[in-house]
């Protein structure tokens, strides 16, 4: 894989692919500048979640998670979000729950006419809690790609930022 200016790119983590349904709002210093409107794609619904990463009940936009790794998210959405954005990510994992992480839109791409935009986001968290999430969030990309429910979602129960629906 080649990036625009030529230069070849090496990706520092295994990327699975998957197909999990997600949510994302904007966050921190960026809903100042970013708003999202209403219509069919902005689902309206504040995040029910307590601690963790929080949007302080912005606007969550419903959309699709397509790829994942330890590094970041690629996700599927019918709304432009611009680069550098913050976010928030809310990955429903099966059965009833539910793993937010915090990230930064990195790349982005009109893939439809519908419109629909891939948008890549790096993921900016730290510490052990990232850690844990991210590996419930990896166990659930790998179970649906087998087609099964994710059994690794009870291992982050408790952690902040998992939320059950």
């Amino acid at each position: 894989m080649q990036d625009q200016t030529g230069q070849l790119a090496v990706r520092q983590h295994e990327r699975l692919q998957c197909r999990l349904r997600a949510w994302v709002s904007v966050a921190g210093e960026s809903a100042e500048r970013v708003v999202i409107g209403g219509g069919e794609a902005a689902a309206g619904s504040a995040s029910g979640g307590g601690g963790g990463v929080g949007n302080g009940g912005a606007r969550e936009i419903a959309c699709e998670m397509i790829d994942c790794s330890a590094g970041g998210l690629g996700l599927r959405c019918g709304v432009f979000l611009p680069k550098a954005c913050r976010v928030v990510v809310r990955v429903e994992t099966g059965g009833g729950g539910a793993i937010e992480v915090g990230g930064r839109v990195q790349r982005v791409a009109m893939v439809d006419r519908k419109p629909t935009y891939y948008f890549g986001a790096s993921l900016t968290g730290e510490g052990p809690e990232h850690q844990r999430r991210m590996a419930g969030l990896m166990e659930a990309a790998r179970a649906q790609a087998r087609g099964v429910e994710s059994p690794g979602v009870n291992s982050v129960e408790g952690v902040e930022g998992v939320a059950r629906a």
